[in-house]
């Protein structure tokens, strides 16, 4: 389902990057976030937290590119 929602993407104690989720499904969705990715920056596996739907899932990476990711529910 093609949505535009913010989002962030959680990751070891305490850091959080901003993310729009772009398309997303029962099995998973595409993130884009603000700058080019660094994947030593986001990690394989993190938490999504969508404020709006009062949602947290965690996600393994299964694609990246220049300022997309695409993610699988775990």
């Amino acid at each position: 389902m093609a949505i535009s929602e913010d989002g962030a993407i959680v990751y070891g104690l305490s850091k959080a990057a901003h993310c729009v989720v772009q398309n997303i499904s029962p099995q998973g969705a595409c993130l884009e976030v603000s700058a080019p990715l660094d994947p030593v920056v986001i990690p394989r596996e993190f938490v999504l937290y969508r404020p709006s739907a009062r949602s947290i899932r965690n996600c393994r990476v299964i694609w990246r590119s220049f300022q997309r990711i695409g993610v699988e529910f775990k």
